[in-house]
């Protein structure tokens, strides 16, 4: 997916004689920090082998996480936390949702009618739809579109987008097809930023893939050898995964309106990541981040650059 106006991203400054900084905000790219250190930031971690941080969810009330290595959501922010087996969250519409991979879910912590086991969960501005081999469903009006082979979901303000076979399809609450001119990658994600559709291409073919992001629009941005970005976008940023192609190793989390590039410098190879804000918060969660040797994982949330 070249493009003109790629935003391209060059290799990270270091050097073996001077070693990594604290941090290593020193020899990372102008306007990339690290969470943390370089930039304030509050953090919750996970217990050993919990992959806290899998999915991330930010409502009008505050925010949420799930582990997926112990399926169990969490609220962040406050002390008076609703524990549910959950391994997805999101939010819009005013709600806060979570699912599991049995086919239960919930909206603001109340049980719902199941639907289908193992489905793909998204949420925006018209609520939370899944999908499933037929299509997708907005469980809450019950509007059902047919459109198979849907690799990925999103739910904006004011429209549902798929992308099948790297095509990607929009349509209004009432399952009305909407015009759009987008396509992405295998792997790829989808996402909605002020009213902006984009779709990921991460390169998932290849070993080192750099990946890229691009918008309706036709504005694109290009990730670092080995980021393989796009496998997830949300909260006006677009991810990949724990990159150990570039050093010194970290993933990053790219914003799509442009500014400071938020780098995690600690992961595994290949590990997914999330990421959810706003206007004012980044969400940042690595799964992979260790804890004791182990995979606990941990959420960042950081004042938005």
């Amino acid at each position: 997916m070249a493009n003109p106006r790629s935003l391209a991203l060059a290799a990270c400054a270091w050097t073996v004689a001077a070693g990594p900084s604290a941090g290593c905000g020193a020899d990372l790219l102008p306007g990339e920090v690290v969470v943390g250190t370089d930039i304030p930031s509050e953090r919750w971690d996970g217990a050993p082998d919990e992959r806290f941080g899998a999915a991330l969810a930010v409502g009008p009330e505050g925010a949420w996480a799930t582990a997926a290595g112990v399926p169990e959501l969490r609220r962040l922010d406050a002390a008076d936390t609703t524990l549910l087996p959950a391994t997805w969250t999101g939010a819009g519409a005013g709600h806060v949702y979570a699912a599991a991979v049995d086919g239960r879910w919930w909206i603001d912590g109340e049980e719902q009618a199941g639907v289908g086991v193992g489905v793909t969960w998204a949420a925006g501005g018209l609520g939370a739809a899944f999908v499933d081999a037929t299509g997708w469903t907005l469980p809450l009006t019950g509007v059902s579109v047919r459109a198979p082979h849907v690799s990925a979901l999103a739910v904006g303000d004011a429209r549902v987008l798929a992308m099948a076979e790297g095509v990607v399809y929009a349509w209004d609450a009432a399952g009305g097809e909407l015009p759009i001119a987008l396509s992405g990658g295998d792997g790829g994600a989808l996402g909605e930023w002020r009213g902006v559709a984009w779709a990921g291409s991460p390169e998932d073919d290849i070993a080192d893939g750099a990946g890229q992001v691009c918008d309706e629009l036709g504005a694109c941005i290009d990730g670092q050898v080995g980021d393989h970005l796009g496998r997830v976008i949300g909260g006006g940023y677009a991810a990949g995964t724990f990159n150990k192609w570039i050093v010194p190793a970290r993933a990053r989390y790219v914003p799509l309106d442009g500014g400071v590039v938020l780098a995690v410098d600690d992961g595994a190879e290949d590990q997914p990541l999330s990421v959810a804000g706003d206007d004012i918060t980044a969400w940042l969660g690595a799964p992979y981040f260790a804890e004791d040797g182990l995979p606990g994982g941990a959420v960042f949330a950081v004042d938005r650059p």
